[in-house]
């Protein structure tokens, strides 16, 4: 999907949704590595400037709700908070 926004078959929002909708369900590590990499790279060049603050809020909040989940593994938990700073919105 990644390789459908790059070649403009797919809006960057979209897919920027796509991976939020479906990061709760992700089960490995890499792949939640995967799906954070996708959406830092998305919001960072790729949404709208208008959307980035609000896009990177809702990413930093689904991983927090993913990381404080009991059932979550140890490892996509450590996944989570070693990238969680590239969620953060700064203040312009």
């Amino acid at each position: 999907m990644w390789q459908q926004v790059l070649d403009q078959k797919m809006s960057a929002m979209d897919f920027y949704n796509f991976l939020l909708q479906n990061l709760p369900h992700e089960s490995t590590e890499d792949s939640v590595k995967d799906q954070m990499r996708n959406a830092r790279g998305l919001i960072n060049y790729f949404l709208p400037v208008d959307k980035v603050p609000e896009s990177r809020e809702k990413f930093f909040n689904a991983l927090l709700v993913i990381a404080s989940k009991n059932t979550t593994s140890l490892n996509i938990k450590e996944k989570i908070i070693e990238n969680l700073d590239n969620f953060l919105q700064t203040e312009q």
